[in-house]
């Protein structure tokens, strides 16, 4: 099987997740905490799995797309809302 990282091999989507981890405490904002899950569940995936390389990057794109848009859902301001007068 081929592998994106072949020096890594199954742990370098849990690299990422730490890369992501550390990126999130150093920069303002909460966004990468989001891609940090996304990449953990990546490497969960291909470790159960043993996926190829694009169903990585598909399996992260997905989840990632669901991580951040939860995040955003779930750090919505209620005072940002519109109000109805």
């Amino acid at each position: 099987m081929e592998q994106l990282f072949p020096i890594l091999g199954q742990w370098a989507w849990f690299v990422v997740a730490g890369v992501f981890l550390l990126l999130e405490l150093f920069l303002p904002g909460v966004f990468f905490i989001w891609l940090a899950i996304a990449a953990a569940i990546t490497g969960l995936a291909d470790w159960l799995f043993a996926l190829p390389w694009q169903a990585e990057f598909l399996v992260f794109a997905f989840t990632a797309a669901i991580a951040v848009y939860g995040g955003k859902r779930l750090y919505r301001s209620p005072a940002m809302e519109p109000r109805d007068n």
